[in-house]
């Protein structure tokens, strides 16, 4: 169908019979008039560039469309490597702006038809990197590929040295006398910033093997171009596609700012205000017109014709010279409506100011309707009504004369009712009513003037006509009880909330607090069997050591056991300190020590070594840890087991276990006293005993340490507390 349509369309086609044809044609094609405005478009037009039928057929004009347009010779585009019908021959290049203003690069070619018509066909441009990339696949050559492209074309092998270049390289970076082809990217005449950051490029396009793009500054001609590169990367190639972008850049920065100022200038006026083209588009609008069009239950319209008369709206383009207001229905509610006129690029376009005038209009309509069925109306209304201008009181209904404690209009004076500020408010909005602005109800405290009474109304100004003078009807109400009671509401609500959260947040406590219950109770009752296995394991240890003790006759064996049964009775005496605790890591260390001390002169001591071994201390209090707890019990088992091999040994000279007190704020220290004379066996036992060397591995936990002092016959055992009360 596209062959037959190339071949087959000439001046003697009618413009009707070629719509038929280019209505199923892939390429964007229009059918354009004489003066260039588009009659017809096929649909691969409207997806391009995003018009739609109603607001380009006989209106949107191609020069609207058209950025730049070309008839130079870009090469005649080789057949085989472009999916074109057969017989058409592209030459000329063209740049379109779409409907959002994005910059669309075609080939294009028209054909005339009768009466001065012609058909414009558009061919997407950007088929060119991917014919291009098939080219280089192929075994078809891509000279002809290489003058068509609209910019600059190198080929480089992985190596990055130049294999192809097109005739543009010449032109636009070297000197046609300089040879390219051949040399290394590296080696050629270019700045070395961009070298480096296109060779970065490149070797991540090759890295990946996908295509990757960026831009680039270069002098030319006393001038910074800017220009774009694309990299193809392909099996043995590495194709790098050049564009200059410095007109591209430059219109749509100057488009940016050229509508970031409009934007900011409409946005900025209190009013609605929407910008149209001749044929009506909007091209655009500010906030307040989109509100007004919401409060009208409307969506902004892509034409304007579409939500107003039209003839009305030809009315107010017309008439943009005296500024007159014409008053249009919009949805639901009534507009003035003025306009101004601008020329941007010799197009016309024009301003529109929108105000609302609903209530106005509303108003007026009721009160030129019938005035009697108003003053009826006003007269059974259960709200205060008066109707007034800036200067006098025309009329006042009985329900306001109760409300002012007025007798007659004529004694209604705001100024004695209200203090200054309300009066200002009140005048305020009127001027804002007499312009067709909209304003809500208000609040304002006053005095009745027979009885002083103070009163809070509600009250709202709308303009009106009234027997042909312009007045304004201000409607209010005495709120005074709906205020109070409003209050009492709030405040009711309010504590029923609180209480609701409160009972919410009891019932939430109280099932932790079930929860909490129920978990201490399983773990007591996992403590306690804890408790009761160790206590069980240490009492079958300490039966076996005792079968032990019946069946072994050797003095150290049986001197090894009783150390041990010792040490067993010592972690014991923790475990019942912990299983008694009610928190692990606060354990009396003194009732601990005195426990211990207890139990080992039961089990070992006699009348004359509970004279020689002794524990005192002065410290009432000194809570630790059960690690910390552990420990010391078992050096001061030790401590104990060493006195009492010293007082058998040493009949007549023995030793006392004298003292525990503080070094300092975080140590404590053990002192035993012994006589003079043994000093050099005590030295002995320093090194050979096996509770000396259990001693010394029991510091090393707490960090402390072991001091002989023979001179003063005193050994101390200084031990560290990490955390002490």
């Amino acid at each position: 169908m596209e062959h037959l349509l190339h071949v087959g369309l000439d001046s003697k086609i009618f413009a009707s019979d070629a719509k038929e044809h280019i209505a199923m044609y892939s390429h964007p094609a229009v059918i354009v008039n004489e003066a260039n405005v588009v009659v017809f478009a096929n649909q691969a037009f409207y997806n391009q560039l995003l018009y739609s039928q109603a607001e380009t057929e006989n209106i949107l004009s191609v020069n609207d469309l058209v950025v730049t347009s070309s008839n130079k010779g870009l090469g005649l585009i080789d057949l085989e490597n472009y999916i074109l019908p057969a017989g058409v021959n592209l030459s000329d290049f063209i740049t379109l702006k779409d409907k959002k203003g994005v910059l669309r690069y075609f080939f294009f070619k028209s054909t005339d038809l009768e009466k001065n018509y012609k058909v414009l066909y558009f061919y997407d441009h950007s088929n060119v990197f991917n014919q291009l990339t098939n080219t280089i696949n192929s075994n078809i050559s891509y000279e002809n590929i290489f003058k068509s492209f609209p910019g600059i074309v190198f080929v480089f092998d992985h190596n990055f040295v130049v294999i192809d270049v097109n005739t543009d390289a010449n032109t636009m970076l070297f000197d046609e006398s300089i040879r390219i082809k051949g040399q290394r990217f590296q080696d050629l005449k270019l700045p070395n910033v961009l070298k480096e950051t296109a060779l970065i490029q490149m070797k991540e396009s090759l890295r990946l093997m996908e295509q990757v793009s960026f831009e680039y500054e270069l002098p030319f001609d006393n001038q910074l171009q800017q220009f774009n590169c694309k990299l193809i990367p392909l099996e043995k190639f590495i194709i790098a596609l050049i564009r200059d972008i410095t007109q591209e850049k430059r219109k749509i920065e100057l488009l940016t700012e050229k509508e970031k100022n409009m934007t900011d200038m409409f946005n900025d006026m209190p009013v609605a205000v929407v910008q149209l083209s001749q044929c009506g588009n909007i091209l655009f609008s500010n906030s307040p017109f989109k509100d007004l069009l919401s409060g009208a239950g409307l969506k902004v319209p892509e034409n304007i014709y579409s939500i107003i008369d039209h003839q009305i709206i030809k009315e107010v383009l017309t008439n943009v010279i005296s500024h007159k207001t014409h008053c249009a229905l919009l949805g639901s509610m009534y507009v003035d409506i003025a306009s101004k006129y601008r020329m941007v690029n010799g197009e016309k376009q024009y301003i529109l100011t929108l105000i609302d005038a609903t209530d106005r209009e509303m108003n007026k309509m009721a009160l030129e309707k019938s005035e009697v069925n108003y003053k009826m109306l006003v007269d059974t209304s259960p709200n205060g009504i008066i109707i007034r201008d800036f200067e006098n009181v025309y009329y006042a209904n009985k329900v306001a004369l109760s409300i002012l404690g007025c007798k007659t209009k004529e004694e209604i004076n705001f100024e004695k009712m209200m203090d200054p500020c309300s009066v200002k408010k009140i005048e305020g909005r009127l001027r804002k009513v007499e312009t067709g602005e909209k304003v809500n109800f208000l609040e304002i405290e006053l005095k009745k003037l027979n009885n002083d009474e103070k009163v809070t109304i509600e009250t709202k100004p709308v303009w009106i006509n009234y027997k042909g003078k312009s007045a304004f009807q201000i409607v209010f109400r005495n709120i005074s009880v709906e205020k109070l009671l409003m209050e009492e509401k709030v405040k009711k609500r309010l504590l029923e909330e609180n209480n609701r959260k409160l009972t919410e947040e009891i019932a939430y406590r109280i099932e932790i607090e079930d929860e909490l219950k129920s978990m201490i109770d399983e773990n007591k009752v996992l403590l306690n069997e804890v408790h009761h296995r160790v206590k069980n394991n240490y009492q079958v240890v300490s039966s076996m050591l005792n079968r032990c003790l019946l069946k072994v006759s050797d003095t150290a064996s049986i001197k090894a056991i009783m150390a041990s049964k010792s040490r067993l009775v010592s972690m014991a005496i923790v475990g019942d300190f912990c299983h008694d605790a009610q928190n692990f890591n606060a354990i009396s260390l003194i009732d601990f020590l005195k426990k211990i001390f207890s139990h080992f002169i039961r089990e070992n001591g006699s009348g004359w070594s509970n004279e020689r071994i002794k524990f005192t201390t002065y410290i009432r209090k000194l809570v630790v840890n059960i690690a910390q707890a552990t420990t010391i019990g078992l050096i001061f088992n030790e401590i104990l087991s060493l006195l009492l091999q010293l007082s058998e040994k040493f009949n007549d000279n023995y030793c006392t276990f004298v003292s525990l007190k503080w070094q300092n704020s975080k140590e404590i220290v053990f002192t035993v006293k012994f006589d003079y004379n043994i000093t050099s066996e005590i030295e002995k036992s320093l090194d050979s005993t096996d509770e000396i060397v259990f001693i010394r591995e029991m510091l090393e936990q707490v960090d402390g340490l072991l001091v002989c002092h023979c001179k003063n016959a005193e050994l101390n055992l200084i031990i560290k507390l990490t955390k002490i009360s």
